[in-house]
């Protein structure tokens, strides 16, 4: 989703850990997300994977898959 917030924009982002982590910027975050996700699939919990970005100006024409990318790791 993307909220307007402070003169930018929010955009938050919620789904597989997959999918999340290839968005990530860091790299660091894909691993531990990977690793966090495995050991709990294993024991039977789906995971779902939260991140975020905030851009001063949307890209237009706009889509989503221009803006889920580059984004910081919130929480699993």
């Amino acid at each position: 989703t993307v909220h307007f917030y402070k003169d930018k924009y929010l955009i938050i982002s919620k789904g597989a850990n997959e999918s999340i982590g290839a968005a990530l910027a860091d790299k660091n975050n894909q691993l531990i997300l990977s690793q966090y996700s495995e050991e709990w699939a294993t024991q039977g919990q789906r995971v779902l994977a939260y991140a975020y970005r905030i851009v001063k100006v949307l890209p237009e024409p706009f889509s989503y898959t221009s803006v889920e990318k580059d984004l910081i790791l919130a929480g699993i």
